[in-house]
């Protein structure tokens, strides 16, 4: 009898590690997947004749491991991929101070009233030395470290309060990497072109225009996008390519238990089905949902994340004044708006139904009664910052409620999450693997992810 591969979660990690050990495994290799389809947050939305939306903004982008990056590359014909690379690899914008900036993804302090106060208490607290965003407490320790108490006081705190719903002093330091806090604008280009010879400055300080950046100070890595729009394209194809290697798919399923000594021995799903001879259990969900299959007691109070909801538009013009920015981050705290893309702008086969492609990704804590009201007034905030008018037409609207709640790294969460990731260490089974958001200390974007569980699969046979 052939022994198990068991994969928990369906979502970019659970598909990856299926796919990388089906290269080099014998085993049977399984993925379970709570829901009715695998794909996560790289799922779709159909619309019929207004075509389908990503579920926001998603792109892959290049790990720099090149046996990782050529099995995604590969999934799809090299003609089918828009790759996007140089000064145009990531274009972002911001709303922020009421007015929406395109030159950086990093704010630009330039634009705001007392400049010279922030300039001057930058390089009053300015330490050559590194800062490791590992060894603060809070999101406020660290940032006023990078920044001094002025910026962060009077121009940061406000933007990551609005996120969490909660003092800037109760955040965990993960919180500043959700979006670009890692650095803010200070000077023009001519300065920074002799700033960006300085490591240290240069980890602080962003170049002014992103267009113009000398590229040599890039990471280099190019991101991927389907030509033909649709991040699921990749997903159907990763799953296409699964299922020729045999590996099995248990939908609508979910874990009951977990028997285990030195190592995960089997498991049950759905109260029905036995699973045994298990030789590698990759877990790529919840910790907490583990811990509680090991019995691992874990402080239980949480603070709870908000809803994400993403409302899709079709419009007849292109959005006001974003240009060529690819997505777009709100930093106004009256606002609900997380981040806002035109993906028509890193996707020309996006356009549908005679028409431009948008989604507006907001941030609900309250509850949701009325889905309709959360469309209108996405609709309503997208008009305040002056990117649609009377002379836009709106073709569609439609708005859906993610499963998955925005991530909340509040102290109290980040040290529950450090809590259960510690007492699966300390169990030392030794076919357990973990990876996903969270399975690593700040271990966040898709990308480091994908390395990670590279890393940690690398080598099983």
């Amino acid at each position: 009898m052939k022994n198990n591969t068991v994969i928990v979660g369906g979502g970019i990690a659970g598909l990856m590690s299926a796919y990388i050990l089906s290269k080099t495994t014998e085993d049977n290799i399984i993925v379970i997947e709570q829901e009715n389809e695998v794909g996560g947050l790289l799922k779709k939305f159909d619309y019929g004749k207004y075509g389908v939306f990503d579920h926001g903004m998603h792109n892959i982008l290049q790990t720099t491991i090149k046996e990782l990056d050529d099995m995604i590359f590969n999934l799809l014909p090299t003609e089918e991929w828009q790759i996007l690379d140089d000064n145009k690899r990531d274009l972002v914008g911001l709303y922020v101070n009421n007015n929406i900036q395109i030159n950086s993804p990093y704010i630009d302090i330039r634009n705001f009233e007392n400049y010279d106060d922030y300039l001057s208490d930058f390089f009053d607290n300015y330490s050559a030395s590194d800062i490791n965003i590992d060894d603060y407490n809070s999101a406020n320790e660290f940032l006023k470290d990078k920044y001094g108490e002025k910026i962060v006081d009077n121009i940061l705190k406000d933007i990551v309060e609005k996120f969490y719903k909660c003092s800037i002093s109760e955040l965990d330091p993960l919180s500043t990497l959700v979006t670009p806090l890692g650095r803010v604008i200070l000077l023009n280009e001519e300065v920074m072109k002799e700033f960006n010879k300085v490591d240290t400055l240069r980890k602080d300080l962003a170049y002014s225009e992103q267009r113009n950046l000398d590229l040599s100070l890039s990471s280099g890595r190019k991101a991927y996008y389907p030509k033909n729009y649709g991040i699921h394209r990749v997903i159907d194809s990763l799953v296409e390519k699964l299922k020729d290697r045999g590996v099995e798919f248990l939908l609508e399923s979910q874990i009951t238990s977990i028997e285990y000594d030195n190592r995960v021995n089997s498991i049950n799903v759905n109260s029905s089905k036995k699973v045994d001879n298990i030789n590698q259990f990759i877990w790529t969900g919840n910790l907490f949902r583990l811990s509680n299959f090991l019995d691992i007691k874990v402080n239980s109070e949480f603070d709870i994340p908000a809803k994400t909801t993403v409302t899709n538009i079709v419009i007849d013009k292109k959005l006001n004044k974003v240009d060529d920015v690819y997505y777009m981050y709100c930093y106004d705290n009256k606002m609900s708006t997380f981040r806002v893309t035109p993906y028509y702008n890193y996707c020309e086969g996006s356009k549908r139904a005679g028409g431009y492609p948008v989604s507006v990704e907001m941030l609900v804590y309250d509850e949701i009664d009325d889905i309709n009201k959360i469309t209108e007034q996405a609709i309503l905030e997208i008009s305040e910052m002056g990117l649609i008018d009377d002379d836009i037409n709106i073709l569609f609207k439609k708005t859906e409620v993610l499963k998955r709640g925005f991530p909340r790294p509040t102290i109290k969460n980040m040290k529950s999450i450090s809590s259960a990731r510690e007492k699966i260490n300390e169990l030392r089974l030794e076919n357990l693997i973990t990876t996903g958001i969270l399975a690593e200390k700040n271990l966040f974007f898709q990308t480091d992810v994908l390395i990670d569980l590279y890393n940690k699969l690398k080598g099983i046979k």
